[in-house]
């Protein structure tokens, strides 16, 4: 009989059964995304550029659906558990979105070089901070100028001109002015 990898995590890491509950949910979670990211790597069409955007795409439900305190603590804690020493550098409170891009390339045995995540890692924040509902994502990212212009955007702390002022994000990192889910 196989184990899930949420009991394995139990069994190793003695976790409580809120982790459990959200370890599960991950899981589910993953498992959908893996099968449209890999239907996406099988299509002939534009393959890079569609199985990039079903990244994208996986990161940005995954980041909203499990963002929160909590919920984020246990998400850290899962792929900590999940990566062992292969976890991104840079902390879950600057940007949520590398640590789950780096899980979801694990679930779906991808690699890709760490420059390359940490752009898309970049273009996801930025969406999350102008609100961005998912099915609009892709068309965003390449409205708002691609991802260089994204980068200096992020650093300089400027948004788009049509993002109303009480939408914008505060001064402290990690800190943002509107719901953690869509």
């Amino acid at each position: 009989m196989a184990v899930s990898r949420s009991a394995r995590l139990r069994k190793d890491g003695g976790q409580n059964a809120a982790f459990t509950r959200t370890a599960k949910a991950i899981e589910a979670a993953l498992e959908g995304h893996a099968s449209r990211i890999s239907s996406a790597r099988r299509n002939r069409g534009l393959l890079l550029h569609r199985q990039s955007s079903q990244i994208k795409l996986a990161a940005y439900d995954l980041g909203h659906r499990f963002s929160g305190k909590s919920r984020e603590r246990h998400l850290q804690n899962y792929i900590v558990n999940r990566l062992q020493n292969r976890t991104p550098q840079t902390p879950m409170a600057v940007n949520v979105y590398r640590w789950v891009i780096a899980l979801i390339l694990d679930e779906c045995e991808l690699k890709f070089a760490r420059e390359v995540t940490a752009r898309w890692a970049d273009e996801l924040l930025y969406a999350e901070r102008h609100r961005m509902p998912p099915h609009l994502l892709i068309g965003f990212i390449a409205q708002a100028g691609g991802s260089n212009r994204i980068t200096c955007e992020l650093e300089n702390k400027r948004v788009e001109l049509w993002l109303p002022t009480h939408l914008r994000w505060l001064d402290a990192p990690g800190e943002w002015n509107f719901p953690s889910a869509i």
